[in-house]
């Protein structure tokens, strides 16, 4: 079985190292405020809709994408030092992630052209700062590609996602690793995480659609 790499953990290992009327294309923390898990619509076709965690208003504007099976809140220690340098930061939940629309027939292409067109909807052009962390690194890739960042951040991020792999078999790893990642049965597996990491990856494995991510896995190499 081949599965693309990525998990929420790693956000928080790299930062130890350091309404209604959104927009189109991206919706506020507000937006959605409350939402249930597993609450992301599915996209079958136009323009897909992703949540962004927006902090800070700081002229210049940092980017974060994070790893599979993790969310915007994934970077919740990252995003309050980058906003007291003076950063405006936009954690984006990656399609089939989070607060964000599902699709099951996702590419990498689709993918970064989806984060692109909701961070210009924030009205970001062209961000100071990217940071994408495995999968998102691999969607940073190709996203902003006619105005690249004026600084990019790769953290464990492979080349590629390894594709070629069963579909329906992928799928069903990824919902028994998504049902036993809580943040009590984290508390066992990773007692080096804190209360709040725990948390937040249990949220985001709770919310995280297999589907999406199977899509991606499943595309020949």
């Amino acid at each position: 079985m081949r599965r693309p790499p990525g998990s929420a953990s790693g956000a928080a290992g790299a930062a130890d190292a350091e309404g209604v009327g959104a927009p189109r294309g991206v919706t506020s923390s507000a937006y959605r405020r409350g939402a249930p898990a597993g609450s992301g619509r599915p996209c079958l076709h136009g323009r897909m809709r992703l949540h962004i965690d927006e902090t800070g208003t700081g002229p210049r504007a940092a980017v974060l994408l994070h790893g599979l099976m993790g969310s915007a809140e994934s970077w919740w220690r990252v995003a309050p030092l980058l906003v007291a340098r003076g950063y405006r930061v936009l954690a984006v939940d990656l399609p089939g992630h989070g607060l964000s629309d599902r699709d099951p027939a996702l590419t990498v292409t689709r993918a970064a052209e989806a984060v692109t067109r909701a961070v210009a909807d924030a009205g970001v052009e062209r961000p100071a700062l990217a940071v994408g962390h495995s999968f998102g690194g691999i969607v940073l890739g190709e996203a902003f590609p006619e105005r690249r960042p004026e600084v990019v951040v790769y953290v464990d991020a492979p080349l590629a996602p390894a594709g070629g792999g069963d579909p329906v078999e992928i799928r069903d790893a990824y919902e028994r690793d998504r049902r036993g990642r809580t943040a009590e049965a984290l508390r066992i597996s990773r007692p080096e995480y804190s209360d709040r990491d725990r948390e937040a990856e249990g949220r985001a494995a709770a919310r995280f659609d297999p589907a999406t991510a199977a899509a991606l896995a499943a595309v020949p190499t």
